[in-house]
């Protein structure tokens, strides 16, 4: 006899096993839950906004582009970096060379002289890649 009851991605409103499981795996990273407790701790010192909870960067993380992600990697490096005009726009090559400094063996932004694009990063490379600045 079949089951008349919901799956867990009908009653939330999902759209889909993939962000099911994407959001599962991103629920299971160590890095993920390093990266939330930081800011819980640390936050306001790197300034980032005190009301974010983990729900937020959650959801923040199933975004393709998201601007909150941006804004704390930014923060994070702002911590790392001796460069105090840090923005936006300058944000890739700085982490790069940041990431080259550091931790040359694990350096996602790439060693060519054009550096790969954070918002081009999956979301568990971006997660790692603040695991890594908040190492720092």
């Amino acid at each position: 006899m079949p089951s008349r009851k919901r799956s867990l991605a009908v009653a939330d409103g999902e759209d889909g096993e993939n962000e099911l499981s994407l959001r599962y795996r991103i629920r299971n990273m160590w890095q993920f839950a390093n990266l939330c407790q930081w800011i819980y701790i640390f936050g306001k010192a790197a300034k980032i906004d005190e009301a974010i909870d983990v729900e937020e960067i959650e959801a923040e993380c199933l975004k393709p582009n998201s601007t909150m992600l941006t804004d704390i990697a930014l923060a994070l490096l702002k911590l790392v970096s001796s460069h105090r005009g840090l923005t936006h726009e300058i944000f890739d090559d700085q982490a790069r060379k940041q990431f080259a400094n550091r931790s040359p063996n694990y350096n996602p932004f790439g060693s060519a002289d054009a550096p790969l694009k954070f918002n081009d990063f999956d979301v568990f490379t971006k997660v790692g890649s603040f695991v890594q600045d908040s190492r720092a």
